[in-house]
C-alpha cells in the first residue's frame, strides 16, 4: 500500500511538468481557460483515489487510535474510581482505628488515674498508720517523762525542803 502511494505521488508530480515546461502566456494561469479541462481530469481521478485512500486506510487508523486511546482513558477513569474508593474504606477504617485507638488510650488513663489514686490512699492510709504509732509512742515518752519528772520533783522538793529546814533551822533532817 505504502508502494502505491509513493508511486501516486511521484506521478502526480510528475504530470504536471510538462505544463510548467511551455512558455508562460501573459496574465495569471489559473485564469488560463485551455488548462482547465487537464486540471479537472486530473481532480477526477486525484480526488476520489485521495478520498478512499483516506477513508479506508488513514480513517481507519485514526479511528483505532482514538479508540485505542479512549480506551485507555476509560480504564484510567475505572482505575481512578476504584483507587478513590479504596482510599474511602481505608480512610473509614483509619477513623474506625482511630476512634478504638483514643477509646483505648482514654481507658488506660482512667485505669492509671484509679491505680494512682489507689496507691495515693493507700500510701495516706500507711502515713496515717505510722503517723499515730509516732503520736502513740511520743505520748507514751512524754508520759513516762512527765512522771520522771515528777518524781524528780518530789525528790527535789523533799531535798530542797531539807536544806530549808537545815539551813533556817539548823537541824538535821
Amino acid at each position: 500500500m505504502k508502494r502505491v502511494c509513493f508511486l501516486l505521488t511521484i506521478l502526480g508530480c510528475a504530470l504536471p511538468l510538462p505544463v510548467l515546461a511551455e512558455e508562460s502566456k501573459a496574465g495569471l494561469s489559473q485564469l488560463d481557460i485551455t488548462l482547465y479541462p487537464g486540471q479537472l481530469f486530473w481532480l477526477a481521478i486525484c480526488f476520489p483515489l485521495f478520498f478512499l485512500l483516506m477513508r479506508f486506510w488513514i480513517l481507519p487508523i485514526f479511528e483505532e487510535t482514538q479508540g485505542n486511546r479512549q480506551r485507555v482513558l476509560d480504564s484510567d477513569v475505572e482505575a481512578a474510581k476504584s483507587a478513590n474508593e479504596q482510599a474511602k474504606q481505608t480512610m473509614v477504617r483509619y477513623e474506625k482505628a482511630l476512634v478504638g485507638a483514643r477509646e483505648m488510650a482514654q481507658a488506660t488513663v482512667n485505669d492509671i488515674v484509679a491505680a494512682s489514686s489507689k496507691e495515693a490512699a493507700d500510701q495516706r492510709e500507711i502515713q496515717r498508720v505510722d503517723l499515730s504509732n509516732r503520736i502513740s509512742a511520743a505520748e507514751k515518752k512524754i508520759a513516762s517523762a512527765h512522771a520522771t519528772a515528777m518524781n524528780d520533783i518530789k525528790n527535789l522538793v523533799d531535798d530542797l525542803a531539807k536544806v530549808i529546814v537545815e539551813k533556817t533551822a539548823g537541824l538535821k533532817v
